[in-house]
């Protein structure tokens, strides 16, 4: 029997809305790939995806340059997880290109996550689709069995690599040793994969001239502990969606967990970075690495910069039996990059399947943590002011499956982060990854929007406060900046209603007897900002009921045609028509035809009244 125990932690705070799926991770189009996760025993990868869109979603996975042959095609609905398995030997392996980048198409919003499991080692990740993918990124690993893999969206992509200073991250490439401050480029076609191990890879930076997608993390580590070792990997962003705050808090049943921070400069004063609880002077990131800090699971902290940084929180690996969890890695999005709401998935679909559930953490003022709606109801949950701070913290289970959280104020934006533990006879394993994030694209460079086509939810900075979608149309400086509506989020979120019925079309027959219907729209109101579609009954948009008209007329004796083909006539099945006198119908499909009288012999006798069909 298999065990997955999830866990949300959803930090909650009131910002700009960041609702679009443009700059988020829905979306309808995905490159991904599966790094190399060491002691396998073959076992296959799985991509799980969910929608928030009434019309259900088409999705086709494919890896055109790996198998030609691999193409699934399913459908996902509103409130369903579906899961795709990817053969095992679509795995990257070593320091080399090869041609295992997976395609995603859906003709709706999705969310898709990845699960890389062997036994006793998985990891899982958020994937971004191209509208979130950059051209600049940099990795973060664990100190030992670090791992970089790139997917090509484009033909004739150039990647250029470029090592940090450090002894322990050499990479053999194409048989040349490159060691620190190294950098090499490397040509890539569409689909391909560059996937680059060593040690620690962390700030390793990645550049392209087209938009390519990362990956990093370990092959298969122990953080600390005695007992277990696992896999770690997470989706980076890129460098134009990083931010200057951060909170960063363990997921449930964690002892201890570990942080680390990554510049986009190497100049140290650019790099400064400020944490809750130590020194006020800040801590200089050099080198574009970091520190790793070492915090007890009970600790909620706040991580701010100077300049936008990316951050990265590590669980340590299981000491004793009883602690219920392992090494996991997860990219921690900045607050900017908040959401009001997430559709998304846990790994396990039943029960039966895993035996799942879902602890959740929030944090937010009281007033905007009773605005948080899990799956349309209230979530079930007490909040905790966290010391010294202006957060909340709370907690909930949820079941294994596909689920909506989300607040009621679109004002109010959080952060959630799904854990699940994986045990099994045969060995456990420990996921961390964020529900959803938005990928917006920072201030650095922003020029202030000049114009009234302000277009709600749109992701786009327009004011240059650092903040998103923080204002709704209201005529009301909902922000505090003296400015009114200059940003706009989308409304609040509303489930759609049907509106009054039309008129009834004409009937379906000019006579006799046959339908007519009538029609709605479900636009009292329409759903808005991921609202539910209009409740289903048995009359749908559609109410069809009979209709019985006059009788049809009879036939025409002059033309001699049938009734079914007369303008505007229109005769039951079987029915038979009645003729004229001089003319009968001799088939009974309301066709008369000319009736003759004439003399006839036949043998030696007269045959008188003889009816004879004229064909004139």
């Amino acid at each position: 029997m298999t065990n997955l125990h999830f866990g949300i932690l959803v930090v909650l705070i009131c910002l700009g809305n960041l609702a679009s799926a443009s700059f988020s991770n829905e979306g309808t189009e995905f490159y991904v790939g599966f790094m190399n996760n060491d002691f396998g025993d073959g076992r296959d990868m799985y991509l799980y995806m969910t929608t928030g869109s009434n019309t259900p979603a088409e999705v086709t996975v494919t890896a055109p340059k790996q198998d030609t042959n691999f193409r699934k095609t399913v459908q996902v609905a509103r409130g369903q997880s579906v899961r795709v398995s990817i053969p095992a030997n679509f795995k990257a392996t070593g320091s080399q290109v090869e041609n295992k980048g997976i395609h995603v198409m859906s003709s709706q919003p999705i969310s898709l996550y990845g699960l890389n499991q062997e036994q006793g080692s998985g990891d899982a990740f958020t994937a971004i689709p191209v509208t979130g993918l950059g051209s600049r990124y940099s990795a973060i690993t664990w100190s030992n069995q670090g791992q970089i893999l790139v997917v090509s969206t484009q033909d004739r992509t150039e990647v250029r690599v470029k090592l940090p200073g450090r002894k322990n991250n050499n990479v053999t490439f194409n048989g040349v040793l490159h060691t620190g401050y190294a950098e090499f480029t490397v040509t890539m076609s569409r689909y391909q994969t560059l996937h680059l191990q060593s040690d620690d890879l962390t700030a390793t930076q990645i550049v392209a001239n087209s938009a390519i997608t990362v990956f990093s993390g370990s092959k298969k580590v122990q953080i600390e502990g005695t007992m277990t070792s696992d896999h770690l990997v997470q989706q980076l962003t890129p460098y134009d969606a990083w931010g200057k705050e951060f909170l960063i808090s363990a997921p449930p049943n964690s002892q201890k967990y570990k942080m680390k921070i990554v510049s986009q400069d190497r100049h140290p004063n650019i790099g400064r970075v400020y944490i809750s609880g130590e020194a006020a002077s800040g801590t200089f990131v050099t080198e574009f690495y970091t520190f790793v800090r070492d915090y007890q699971s009970d600790v909620l902290r706040r991580v701010w910069s100077d300049s936008p940084i990316q951050v990265a929180l590590f669980t340590q690996s299981m000491d004793s039996s009883t602690n219920m969890i392992d090494a996991s890695m997860v990219l921690v999005p900045p607050v900017y990059q908040y959401r009001s709401r997430y559709t998304f998935t846990t790994l396990g679909q039943t029960a039966a399947e895993m035996s799942s559930h879902m602890t959740i953490y929030v944090a937010n003022v009281t007033t905007n943590a009773g605005t948080l709606r899990m799956d349309g109801q209230p979530m079930n949950v007490s909040f905790t002011k966290v010391a010294s701070t202006d957060y909340y913290l709370g907690t909930m289970p949820v079941s294994p499956g596909a689920h909506e959280v989300y607040s009621t104020d679109p004002l109010t934006n959080f952060y959630g982060l799904i854990s699940g533990f994986h045990a099994s006879s045969n060995g456990n394993y420990y996921v961390t990854y964020p529900a959803g994030m938005n990928v917006a694209k920072n201030t650095l460079g922003c020029s202030p929007f000049v114009g009234q086509n302000i277009v709600a939810g749109n992701q786009v900075d327009e004011d240059c406060d650092g903040r998103v979608d923080e204002e709704i149309k209201n005529n009301i400086d909902d922000d505090g900046d003296g400015k009114v509506d200059e940003d706009l989020s989308l409304p609040s979120r509303a489930n759609g209603n049907w509106g009054p019925w039309g008129s009834w079309e004409a009937c379906s027959v000019t006579c006799e007897n046959g339908t007519k219907s009538r029609r709605r729209l479900c636009n009292n109101p329409e759903p808005i900002n991921g609202g539910l579609a209009c409740p289903t009954d048995i009359q749908g948009d559609t109410d069809t009921v009979p209709c019985s008209l006059q009788r049809c007329p009879e036939c025409d004796p002059v033309s001699a045609v049938s009734c079914t083909s007369k303008p505007n006539t229109v005769c039951s099945a079987n029915r038979f028509c009645e003729c004229e006198p001089g003319y009968r119908d001799t088939t009974g499909l309301g066709q008369c035809v000319k009736r003759e009288f004439y003399w006839k012999k036949v043998q030696n006798l007269v045959v008188e009244n003889y009816h004879h069909l004229s064909h004139n």
